[in-house]
C-alpha cells in the first residue's frame, strides 16, 4: 500500500518569510551584532507576503495566520493557531512543491492540482490599525511546525502608523546567574515610552499574566540604534526559562508590544536542572520537532552546563532537549 509522502530526508520544509523582511545585521569587532534599522513595512488595503521553502517537498503544506505580536517558541503549534487569526483569502493554503506523483511508493496527500506560489497578496483593508506578524503553520509529515515573520506589517488606514518592537534578546543562548542584557529594535515616531515584563516558559504555556520588570524605562540607544536593559535575574527561580515582553507607546499615543521568540535560561550554581525539560527553544509537543542542534558556548554564559545552537533560531517552533557537558 502506498504510504503518505514524507519530508525529504526527514527534514521539514518551513516557510521562511522574506516579506515582511528579515532582520539585517553585521558583525562588529569582538563578535557583537550591529543591527540595521528595521524597515517595518506599511499597508493599508493590501500587503504582498513572500517566503522561501525550498520548493521541493511535495508533502509540505502551509496555512497562514496573523497575530499582533511575535509568539514565544514555548507555545505549541496548536496554541499558536488558537491565538492567531487565519488569513481567510488563503484558507486552502499553499504547497511547497507544485507537483506530487504516486511513484516510489508515495501517495499524494491532495488531488494533484495544487497552488504552490512563494507568496500571496494579503487583504489588510478590514484590519484594525496595528502591527501584525505573519505566521505559517506547516503540515510536513511527520512534522507539524510553524514559522513567524521576523518583523511585522504596520497597518493603518489614513491615520498615523502604529509603532513596532522587535525583541532581539533573549535569543535562547547561554545560561545566566545574576544579570542578562536584553536587546530590541523600535520602529515608529519617538519619543517612546517602554515597559518591560517577563514570564516563564510554563507561564507562557498556561496563559498567565506577565510580571513587570520596569515601567517608563529611560532609553539610551546603542551605537546601532537598538536598545537594551540589564535585567537583574538573580532573584528569579533558577533552572527555568524566561521570556521578555517589550511594550512601547509612541509620540502619537499608540501602543503595541511583542515577546521574545526564544527565552533566557536562568541557572544559579548548586541547583539541579531537569535535563528532560524542553528548552526555551522548543515546545512540549514532539510533533513540532525538526531543527539541527550543535554544541555552542556563547560569551557571557555562566559555566558550561548547557550548550545550544540551532539552524533556524527565532523562526521555527519545535522540540529540543538540553545538551549537557
Amino acid at each position: 500500500m502506498p504510504r503518505p509522502a514524507a519530508a525529504h530526508g526527514s527534514v521539514p520544509a518551513p516557510a521562511i518569510f522574506t516579506a515582511p523582511p528579515r532582520v539585517s545585521f553585521t558583525m562588529a569587532d569582538g563578535g557583537d551584532r550591529l543591527y540595521a534599522p528595521y524597515p517595518a513595512p506599511a499597508a493599508d488595503a493590501s500587503f504582498a507576503v513572500s517566503f522561501e521553502d525550498g520548493d521541493i517537498d511535495s508533502a509540505a503544506h502551509h496555512v497562514f495566520y496573523y497575530l499582533d505580536h511575535a509568539p514565544p517558541l514555548a507555545l505549541t503549534v496548536a496554541a499558536v493557531k488558537a491565538q492567531a487569526m487565519p488569513i481567510p483569502e488563503l484558507a486552502a493554503g499553499l504547497w511547497a512543491a507544485c507537483s506530487c506523483s504516486n511513484d516510489l511508493g508515495f501517495s499524494c496527500p491532495d488531488a494533484g492540482a495544487r497552488a504552490c506560489d512563494n507568496g500571496f497578496t494579503w487583504n489588510t483593508s478590514g484590519l484594525p490599525a496595528g502591527a501584525y506578524w505573519v505566521i505559517a503553520a506547516t503540515a510536513d509529515p511527520p512534522y507539524d511546525i510553524y514559522t513567524v515573520s521576523e518583523g511585522p506589517v504596520r497597518v493603518a488606514h489614513g491615520g498615523p502608523l502604529p509603532p513596532a518592537v522587535l525583541v532581539l534578546r533573549p535569543d535562547g543562548f547561554g545560561t545566566f546567574d545574576t544579570s542578562y542584557r536584553t536587546r530590541w529594535l523600535l520602529v515608529g515616531e519617538p519619543p517612546f515610552v517602554v515597559d518591560l515584563s517577563y514570564a516563564s516558559d510554563d507561564e507562557v504555556r498556561s496563559g498567565a499574566a506577565y510580571h513587570p520588570i520596569v515601567t517608563e524605562l529611560p532609553l539610551v540607544a546603542n551605537v546601532d540604534g537598538s536598545f537594551g536593559y540589564d535585567w537583574d535575574v538573580s532573584a528569579l527561580p533558577g533552572a527555568r526559562i524566561y521570556h521578555l515582553r517589550v511594550s512601547v507607546t509612541d509620540a502619537s499615543g499608540l501602543t503595541t508590544f511583542s515577546d521574545s521568540r526564544a527565552g533566557v535560561t536562568v541557572y544559579h550554581p548548586g541547583e539541579q536542572a531537569d535535563l528532560a525539560r524542553p528548552t526555551d527553544l522548543g515546545s512540549p509537543d514532539p510533533t513540532g520537532s525538526g531543527c539541527a542542534i550543535a554544541e555552542h558556548e556563547p560569551p557571557g554564559s555562566t559555566g558550561t552546563l548547557w550548550a545550544l545552537a540551532l539552524a533556524c533560531l527565532g523562526v521555527v517552533g519545535y522540540t529540543l532537549r538540553r545538551a549537557h557537558r
